[in-house]
């Protein structure tokens, strides 16, 4: 997931883009769904401090703790968010 699309766009961002991106998708009317948010939150908190723990499974184990990894379920997160930005 380090490597992805998604990652590389929001590392490419500057802080106050950051936070324009992180108001639109908790913004209503884009996007309903609180796991994007807490994806994005997720990344944002680890994209530039630790990049090791945005390893897709140990992603996956925060955004739904009682499951079992499933890497379709990331894959569409992530694509969610990928479309939002």
């Amino acid at each position: 997931m380090k490597e992805s699309k998604l990652i590389v766009n929001i590392q490419n961002l500057s802080p106050k883009d950051r936070q324009a991106f992180r108001q639109f998708v908790i913004s209503p009317y884009f996007n309903q769904h609180t796991k994007t948010i807490e994806l994005l939150d997720y990344i944002y908190n680890f994209v530039d401090k630790r990049p090791e723990k945005l390893d897709r499974k140990i992603v996956f184990q925060k955004l739904f703790p009682k499951e079992g990894y499933d890497e379709q379920t990331l894959f569409n997160l992530m694509s969610n968010l990928k479309t939002l930005s």
